[in-house]
């Protein structure tokens, strides 16, 4: 399904969770478990700056109940 909607998900993969956002900027390699609750987001708004990043999770990857993954903000943003 998230295939359809632009992610990039390899075979192998299990996804217990629905909180997966801007799904095109979304890639999960082979053997990667996604626990329930787990949030995928590559757009965050800081300082009224939203910032969007590509996500990458590499093969073999845990995420955990309830473990978040975005994007950073810039250490030197003023």
């Amino acid at each position: 399904y998230y295939n359809l909607l632009g992610a990039n998900i390899s075979l192998q993969v299990l996804l217990k969770t629905t909180k997966i956002k801007e799904f095109d900027l979304i890639s999960i390699k082979k053997n990667s478990f996604l626990d329930s609750n787990s949030l995928v987001s590559p757009a965050t708004l800081a300082h009224g700056t939203l910032n969007i990043q590509r996500i990458d999770i590499a093969s073999n990857c845990y995420l955990g109940k309830h473990s978040v993954v975005s994007t950073s903000v810039p250490r030197n943003h003023q």
